[in-house]
């Protein structure tokens, strides 16, 4: 519907730390409001995912695990693994 909106041009990949986690970020749509990226790692990270309980954030995964924790709660089990599909 807004492929004007999309950047389909190759590269522009950029090195991104977030909350431990590092890897490359490649921005496919942004605004003040939103954003679509691809965050991609070769090797297995640790850290802050960016999950927010008050937020609507989507995510796709296309390959490996989002392991996570519900750090304000007493309870240690982890929350469910979330996996491509």
């Amino acid at each position: 519907e807004y492929p004007d909106l999309i950047d389909p041009s190759p590269g522009r990949w950029v090195g991104s730390k977030a909350g431990g986690v590092l890897g490359k970020v490649r921005f496919l749509y942004f605004s003040p409001r939103e954003y679509v990226v691809i965050f991609g790692s070769p090797t297995g990270t640790q850290g802050f995912s960016g999950r927010y309980k008050h937020v609507d954030i989507h995510k796709f995964l296309l390959a490996g695990q989002i392991d996570s924790y519900d750090l304000e709660s007493e309870d240690t089990m982890p929350l469910p693994t979330l996996h491509p599909g």
